[in-house]
């Protein structure tokens, strides 16, 4: 397994441990729904499951702007908050699970470039992203 994809797994196995913690310790049950769904994209980027690479995509960066809203919030109303540090940290996270997933080795694990071309530019060719379709030769594989 290449560098990237494991850096990926400790990071999301980080946030599923203190997402599990915060569930226990604020006994709020709701966060375990949160930890289902972390759940099934850290066992899809281990499998190399094309929807878990691209959906691991969309809400790390979903995420870090709702987290740089909220950094900015804390900010800009000038009061200290005991939840900022978390957020700078979760923030970090989340871009760098970004920037990981986007590098030429990930794509390889998870099989999002184009075998006759090597393009990246590639879309889902069906719902459930089983197949790719690369936008550039129009291979399907």
């Amino acid at each position: 397994m290449k560098k990237p994809i494991i850096a990926v797994l400790v990071l999301l196995g980080i946030g599923i441990l203190f997402d599990i913690i915060g569930a226990v310790y604020f006994k709020k049950l709701s966060i375990l729904i949160q930890v289902g769904i972390e759940l099934l994209i850290f066992i899809g980027v281990y499998v190399g499951n094309r929807l878990a690479w691209q959906w691991g995509r969309l809400l790390t960066m979903i995420s870090f702007v709702f987290i740089a809203l909220g950094v900015f919030a804390i900010f800009a109303s000038g009061k200290d908050s005991e939840n900022l540090g978390g957020l700078i940290i979760s923030g970090i996270v989340s871009i760098s699970i970004f920037i990981l997933f986007r590098t030429k080795s990930a794509r390889e694990h998870f099989e999002v470039i184009c075998p006759d071309c090597s393009s990246t530019n590639i879309k889902a060719n069906d719902f459930l992203f089983r197949t790719a379709k690369c936008k550039k030769c129009d291979c399907i594989f």
